[in-house]
């Protein structure tokens, strides 16, 4: 039998979908304080030999970090504070080395809140970086999925196939 007792939620969030809303809801927690982030996923076809990435800080603290790459900010990524996504950004397939740093009051970056290296990001596909503060060696915690390769970039005599429309996808994270 099932449990009837009520319930009270431990996050909760309001939102409105839409026919052809693509969106990702994510579920975090530092020991018992809950969010839940709703962040709306672009899964446009990419051109050839890229994939598309959004990143987000599922942690309460520390208040403001930055991904990079070697020593660069990652393209089009602002700092995030806790609890939130990054716009989504085009990137070159292939292998690469994310750094999550602490961004000071000064703005200066401070420690490593977590890295992933070899990160091998696929042609044609979305990916979403959950920052998960984890230093114990363990993958990074990284979600992908299809989204295509946009024929209509590629240097040849094809047709490009129609659009497919779905109603509407949601994606829960916890």
């Amino acid at each position: 039998g099932g449990d009837y007792q009520p319930a009270t939620a431990i996050t909760q969030i309001e939102f409105n979908l839409n026919i052809g809303d693509n969106i990702s809801l994510v579920s975090m927690s530092d020991a018992n304080d809950w969010h839940m982030t709703r962040l709306e996923d672009d899964l446009s076809p990419v051109a050839p030999e890229q994939a598309r990435i959004t990143f987000i800080h599922t942690l309460n603290s520390p208040p403001l970090l930055r991904v990079i790459e070697g020593e660069t900010r990652v393209p089009s990524i602002s700092d995030l504070p806790p609890h939130r996504a990054s716009d989504s950004t085009v990137v070159d397939a292939g292998l690469h080395n994310f750094h999550w740093r602490i961004v000071g009051i000064d703005g200066a970056l401070g420690d490593s809140a977590e890295a992933a290296m070899n990160v091998d990001l696929a042609e044609g596909r979305n990916y979403l970086y959950l920052m998960t503060g984890r230093d114990d060696g363990s993958p990074p915690i990284i979600l992908s999925e299809f989204v295509s390769i946009d024929e209509s970039l590629l240097i040849a005599d094809i047709e490009p196939l129609p659009p497919v429309e779905e109603p509407a996808y949601i994606r829960l994270v916890n």
